[in-house]
């Protein structure tokens, strides 16, 4: 619909291209873009008489379309992003491995680092994360988890419990198995031994770098509980949370586990200590929430209802939240208040990390943010 009186009268175009349109935007006087249904990319130079359309670099819906000068994107189903860097008159897909999703990263030093996903997804950076390598040596597992231990060496938990080491970079990998599926989805590692991972009703730890795993005690009023978070204070302090906002805590070094007070029945996604002191916990609904003591709680404001899944302190003050359609959120003052960071993408963010004066995050269809973290509060990592 085209109107030349502020809106008051509306006249049909003429509809040649034979799709559903979602987004509209002004690029300049009389230049229009449209996006809309299969990867419908269409533009006017002359106010909506006429329009031409472009070729696509997808053939998913398109629901938005946004430009700043040359440079836009338009974004849809399925955490699709196209860009362009001539006004709409081309367009390339940013997305490097589509519907393939990157579940964790992990560093062992502020230079090495690896990121894991769905169907055996494994990125190797050795410079910060600046560029990355895909080494495509675990076809159709899907990873929950990866850690790596120390530059060449990486612990991954995939689906239906088994564990795979690798002390090559990846070029070749050992089987593990943790005993019977327990769903994990969640793995982390102090050094290069001593690892907890967490899934469905159970915590498994191991102190031989993922060649044994055991299985440890935890309340059995939990029933059928999902944890999907797991942090560590110091070798003996760990924290676990989940589904319908359960928290359990460790004091000998995740051998053992009790229920803690929790301030809600929402899931929480993810833990993070920012000092020896103070943990940070995330969920649904934007939920974040402080403790000193593990038992009492204190809810801070997010400023959105964005699931958020991970959190992790660069510096016991400074630290960063990821979550859902690309949110980022900082803290500078020990997770009292946060802060939005200007959004890279609108897929969703499943985990993050800080090292090295860094802060990455990765997440749906292969995304993966790096940056230098900028006026680093609290000293140095």
């Amino acid at each position: 619909m085209r109107t030349t009186d502020g809106g008051e009268s509306w006249q049909p175009q003429h509809k040649e291209w034979g799709s559903v349109l979602y987004g509209l935007t002004l690029i300049g006087q009389g230049d229009l873009l449209a996006c809309g249904q299969k990867g419908t990319l269409l533009r006017s130079a002359d106010a909506g008489n006429k329009w031409t359309s472009t070729e696509s670099a997808t053939e998913r819906n398109l629901s938005s379309i946004a430009l700043s000068g040359k440079e836009g994107v338009a974004v849809g189903s399925y955490g699709t992003i196209v860009s362009t860097v001539d006004s709409g008159r081309t367009w390339t897909s940013q997305l490097p491995d589509k519907e393939k999703s990157l579940s964790s990263i992990s560093f062992a030093d502020p230079e090495h680092g690896l990121a894991a996903g769905w169907d055996g997804l494994l990125f190797w950076t050795s410079d910060g994360g600046i560029t990355w390598t895909n080494s495509k040596t675990l076809p159709g597992r899907n990873i929950w988890s990866g850690c790596l231990v120390n530059p060449g060496k990486a612990v991954v938990l995939g689906k239906g419990g088994v564990v795979f080491l690798t002390a090559d970079t990846g070029a070749t990998w050992e089987q593990v198995a943790t005993g019977r599926d327990y769903s994990p989805s969640r793995m982390k590692f102090l050094d290069e031994n001593l690892g907890v991972a967490v899934g469905y009703s159970a915590i498994l730890v191991t102190e031989d770098g993922g060649k044994t795993w055991t299985r440890c005690s935890i309340p059995k009023n939990l029933g059928d509980c999902y944890l999907r978070g797991i942090a560590y204070a110091d070798r003996g302090r760990w924290i676990a949370v989940g589904y319908l906002g359960v928290i359990l805590a460790s004091e000998d070094g995740g051998h053992s586990w009790i229920s803690r007070e929790s301030p809600t029945k929402k899931t929480l996604n993810g833990a993070a200590w920012s000092d020896t002191r103070t943990v940070t916990i995330v969920g649904d609904g934007g939920l974040i929430y402080q403790s000193v003591d593990g038992g009492n709680w204190v809810e801070r404001k997010s400023g959105t209802t964005n699931r958020l899944y991970a959190v992790d302190f660069a510096t016991s003050t400074t630290g960063f939240v990821a979550g859902e359609f690309g949110t980022i959120l900082r803290t500078d003052d020990g997770g009292h208040t946060w802060k939005p960071e200007n959004r890279h993408t609108l897929n969703h963010l499943y985990d993050l990390t800080c090292s090295g004066g860094r802060v990455l995050a990765v997440g749906w269809n292969s995304t993966i943010l790096h940056r230098q973290v900028e006026n680093l509060k609290g000293g140095d990592e």
